[in-house]
């Protein structure tokens, strides 16, 4: 088909079909801007003008395929921020004016109290003011584990309460928070970054004006505008445009093929230039699944026993770390005990009743209180702590039995990862992480890396990366979390692990390691060098000296616009072919050659003469050897001291019979025994606690004339002594004590034991028994030290005494029921006078008591007797103050009470002389007050007796 309603196919096609690219190049004009689409539009255009259709339309379609080559290599979705959002809730619950309420998260007041009760994610930054729980703070922090809070500490928006119940005192609100600043830095860094510009562009800025010279040029030498035309054909940048859409598409397949996912071309391009890689320590160069590391019992018990106590109370917990301790008793096969009155302290831990004794079990804080930590126990935490551990402490009936020890899992292929990557050439990797120094450094030790940050939250990962961009130029993130999305879109080149990254952390990165395998990192980037060095192969050799040569033959009439199209055809499909190369396992093939050759040249003659090589070789390698951590290797040449003793690390001397090396352990601590000594392959489980026990059991054996010595006042002991010592001096060791004697024993364990038997006799013969046996134990020891030290010393052996242990002083057995007879009249005396003391305490607090009540009632006697007479007095004031105010009333009154004393029950009857001159009777028995005029006063009436006799007045 050629024409279409009168119009040419060809001529439609190219006018259709590169409406795009003359939109675009009208668009960059006006920008000021100059890019390879302008010479393909001004090729088109011109074919068009001279009437060759086809090759317009030729030219097109080879851009088109470009063009749809780069838009399927960068195109990628961004779906991450719906997943932050996902992570705050929409509603909280608070405290106002005493009553809950359930209240939007925006309608939260500073001033409320959040309530979180278990499961509830944080709605604001606050700090807790009471409760304690576990919150898990990784989705922020990337923590492993979760986070004890208790009041004071600070909670953050969207992480998840575990356990326990919290009362959270608002600081941030929900526009402020620290998951809303996560938000908001995704959003800014991708918006401010740009995208690395394309290769062909940049080139066209120079390119472009240089080929419209060249077809000028041309067309005013020659007069021919079909030359002109040829030459914007063939100078056209078809290969320009393809040779880095084609190798980046070959590349991300290639990757696609080895499970790495690669979400843009410009990625791919920074991926080679990389010369900084930053990791996330939790879910990246760890697996984020803790595992329980070590089992730490305190002296006098065992592991099996610390974890048998601990899982039997944690089974009945939900807390993570106790769930991982009782699978790891299943695990061990270790039978769990019965536990009841189970009581959980969030945020503190746990405890119940095993074996008829209360166990708790959790962090140092609820542990520790009360309760002391042996020495050189409470070493081995601080040691387990200093490692990235977390440390579960395991009480019983208030001794501490042991502790364990929680850890991440450091991914196996970490190390092999970041060794790869500094073989590449990698100037700087670091880790940045928001876990504790001491976990990071724990990790960072396993894989190999030195530049460590830890404690950083996202805001800080972005701000160190900046840094590391403006100190050491392009940079790669490489995260799982959604804590780490700001830092993957502000790196030049996120890196996301796919099994276990969240949808942010992948929306976010360049790239992406499907099965979270850190060793397709350095090939990814191995790949991308490689996809840049076959861009410029195709920019510069397919695109501009290829084009250089044609352009000189379409200038000079050899090439028509047909045949130019042809070539420009050949360039594109060389510039194709070279960028497929990338799909290419070369490593395979190149194995495959070598193994073509090494049958080739397997013959008879050439195997002997390897053999012989192959054997001289292996002689002359036997005097490499290895000197390991915490030893030295002295090194004999020819029977003579080749010089300082060798460090750790893969040593060289000559093959023996001219050289030879002995490998002494400095970093070790020896043990000798003086007097009992263990017994070779004995149990060293002791079935009762008695100083004898040992000996019955066979455990350990009496050395003759070691284990008897006389004491100061003549007394026989017997004795078994532990001398610790360390070599300092690996020459003097070697060459003055020598290693072993003839029947094979260390002279060095010989020389201490014989220096400690002698320093032992000569404190012992200066003591009593009683002191040497109860009160002046430590003080012996300590001058038995200074006495071997001294000795070692001036022997120049180069050993040193590290410690010496009085493990067992006893009286020999034949005289222990003596002892014990002794002992039980002391005991009878010590009971007697406790029974006198407690007679006396009792006697004495009773006669205290007695004192103390007498002394009572005689002042609650002399009180009654002050305040009665106090009454009594104010009585006879209060009468002599009324006698005062009214002398005759007090007379009458006076004389009535004492008429009424002397007249008593008798009827009595008082007469008045009314101011009316009559008389008033006032009859004081029921009658009344009665008045009669002057003579008429009546007779009063006489009372009737019950028997009828008036009584006698």
């Amino acid at each position: 088909v050629r024409a279409v309603y009168g119009f040419d196919l060809a001529m439609l096609l190219a006018l259709v079909g590169g409406l795009p690219i003359y939109l675009g190049v009208v668009n960059s004009l006006v920008r000021g801007k100059i890019t390879a689409d302008l010479a393909v539009t001004l090729a088109a255009f011109a074919a068009l003008w001279i009437g060759q259709y086809a090759v317009a339309a030729e030219v097109i379609f080879i851009m088109l395929i470009g063009g749809a080559l780069e838009n399927f290599a960068i195109g990628r979705t961004r779906s991450g921020i719906a997943s932050l959002l996902a992570l705050c809730p929409h509603e909280a619950r608070v405290l106002r004016h005493g009553h809950e309420h359930v209240v939007p998260v925006d309608e939260i007041h500073p001033d409320d109290l959040v309530i979180l009760r278990p499961g509830d994610r944080v709605p604001v930054d606050g700090r807790v003011i009471r409760g304690s729980s576990s919150i898990d703070q990784s989705a922020i922090t990337g923590e492993s584990l979760p986070a004890d809070k208790a009041a004071g500490d600070e909670v953050f928006a969207g992480t998840l309460n575990l356990n326990g119940a919290l009362e959270v005192a608002v600081e941030r609100l929900s526009a402020d928070t620290t998951l809303e600043r996560i938000i908001h830095l995704v959003e800014h860094a991708e918006a401010t970054k740009a995208p690395v510009q394309r290769l062909a562009d940049r080139y066209a800025t120079w390119f472009v004006p240089a080929v419209l010279v060249i077809a000028a040029l041309v067309y005013w030498w020659t007069g021919a505008v079909v030359r002109s035309v040829a030459v914007l054909v063939i100078a056209c940048p078809c290969a320009l445009v393809l040779a880095t859409p084609t190798a980046i598409a070959a590349g991300i397949g290639r990757l696609a093929c080895r499970g790495v996912l690669v979400s843009g071309g410009n990625v791919l391009e920074q991926i080679g230039r990389l010369r900084s890689v930053v990791f996330d320590k939790t879910g990246t160069l760890t697996l984020a699944r803790l595992r329980v590391s070590r089992t730490i019992p305190a002296p006098g018990q065992d592991e099996a026993e610390v974890l048998r106590l601990a899982a039997s109370v944690e089974r009945h917990s939900e807390h993570l770390v106790g769930q991982l301790i009782v699978e790891e008793a299943n695990r061990r096969e270790i039978p769990l005990a019965e536990a009841t009155g189970f009581l959980a302290h969030p945020g503190l831990g746990a405890e119940a009743t095993v074996d008829g004794q209360r166990v708790r079990v959790g962090n140092p804080r609820f542990i520790t209180e009360g309760v002391a930590l042996p020495p050189e126990f409470g070493a081995r935490i601080d040691e387990a702590a200093r490692h990235g551990c977390t440390v579960v402490l395991v009480a019983r009936g208030g001794q501490v039995a042991g502790a364990i020890a929680v850890e991440d899992t450091v991914r196996p292929e970490a190390h092999a990862a970041i060794h790869d990557l500094r073989h590449l050439g990698i100037d700087r990797i670091a880790m940045l992480t928001g876990d504790n120094e001491a976990a990071a450094r724990s990790v960072a030790r396993a894989v190999g890396l030195d530049d460590v940050r830890s404690g950083l939250l996202p805001a800080d990962k972005v701000e160190a990366i900046r840094k590391l961009q403006g100190a050491a130029g392009s940079v790669a993130m490489v995260g799982d979390g959604i804590n780490d999305a700001p830092s993957l879109v502000a790196a030049d080149v996120g890196v996301a692990m796919a099994d276990i990254g969240t949808d942010v952390a992948i929306a976010s990165a360049g790239l992406i390691l499907v099965g979270g395998d850190l060793r397709k990192l350095p090939e990814a980037l191995a790949l991308g060098r490689r996809a840049l060095r076959i861009i410029r192969q195709n920019i510069i050799g397919f695109a501009l000296v290829f084009n250089v040569v044609t352009v000189a033959g379409a200038a000079v009439g050899w090439i028509a616009p047909v045949a130019a199209a042809i070539v420009h055809q050949a360039s594109s499909l060389t510039v194709v072919l070279n960028s497929m190369r990338l799909l290419i396992d070369a490593g395979r093939w190149r194995s495959r050659w070598e193994h073509v050759q090494a049958t080739c040249r397997r013959r008879w003659r050439q195997a002997t003469a390897g053999a012989a090589v192959v054997a001289a070789a292996t002689y002359v390698l036997t005097g490499v050897h290895a000197v390991r951590v915490g030893e030295v290797a002295v090194v004999q040449r020819f029977g003579k001291l080749a010089g300082a003793p060798e460090t750790p690390g893969l040593q060289y001397r000559l093959p023996y019979p001219f050289g030879r090396h002995r490998i002494v352990r400095i970093g070790e601590q020896w043990r000798v025994e003086v007097g009992f000594r263990t017994v070779a392959g004995a149990s060293a489980d002791v079935p009762a606690y008695e100083w004898n026990v040992q000996h019955r059991a066979g455990r350990t054996q009496a050395e003759p004339g070691e284990a008897d010595l006389l004491t100061g006042d003549e007394n026989l002991v017997d004795v078994r002594m532990i001398a610790h010592y360390r070599i300092v001096d690996p020459l003097q060791a070697l060459f003055t004590v020598g290693e072993s004697m003839t029947d094979g024993t260390s002279k060095w364990d010989a020389l201490v034991r014989g220096v400690a038997e002698a320093g032992l006799r000569a404190e012992m013969s200066r003591r009593s028994s009683e002191a040497i046996l109860a009160s002046q134990r430590a003080e012996l020891e300590a001058a038995i030290r200074e006495r071997i030290a001294a000795a070692l010393d001036e022997y120049r052996t180069g050993l040193r005494i590290e410690d010496v242990c009085l493990g067992d002083v006893h009286p020999p057995v034949e005289v222990v029921p003596a002892y014990r007879e002794v002992a039980g009249a002391q005991e009878e005396k010590e009971a007697q006078i406790n029974e006198a003391e407690a007679y006396q305490f009792e006697a004495q607090a009773l006669a205290r008591g007695q004192s103390d009540e007498k002394v009572l009632a005689a002042q609650a006697f002399r009180e009654e007797r002050t305040r009665r007479a106090q009454g009594s007095a104010g009585r006879l004031l209060a009468i002599a103050k009324a006698a005062g105010a009214d002398p005759a009333l007090t007379r009458l009154r006076l004389y009535l009470q004492t008429i009424e004393q002397l007249l008593a029950g008798r009827r009595k009857i008082i007469l008045d002389r009314a101011l009316d001159g009559g008389h008033r009777r006032l009859f004081l028995e029921g009658e009344g007050v009665r008045s009669f005029a002057p003579g008429l006063m009546p007779e009063p009436t006489p009372p009737v007796t019950p028997t009828g006799e008036n009584p006698r007045p």
